[in-house]
């Protein structure tokens, strides 16, 4: 797998598919995804543990995964059927935005 592959990233809760970055930043056989983006939902692929009892926050999540290379046809099909189930709170994100525009 090479920077800007298409991937999939599966653990025994779902899979998400994804562009793959190459970096020196993450230690080898470790992968790191972001929960910031509803087209790359990794928090689907992890545990729901419990809260760290000082901050508040999730526990810093570790879960086995297997990554392997993807197809622009199969991220395609990724994109579809997320914008589909997120399509409603997007469309209440977009309605609360312009109400305070």
């Amino acid at each position: 797998m090479r920077d800007g592959d298409f991937i999939r990233v599966e653990t025994r809760r779902g899979y998400i598919v994804a562009r793959s970055m190459v970096t020196d930043r993450v230690q080898p056989h470790t992968i790191f995804g972001t929960f910031h983006y509803w087209e790359a939902c990794c928090n689907e692929l992890t545990s729901a543990g419990p809260l760290d009892p000082e901050a508040g926050i999730p526990e810093y999540k570790i879960s086995a995964a297997k990554v392997s290379k993807s197809s622009p046809a199969e991220a395609a099909a990724w994109h579809k059927k997320i914008s589909d189930i997120c399509k409603i709170d997007l469309q209440y994100v977009g309605t609360r935005s312009q109400a305070y525009a």
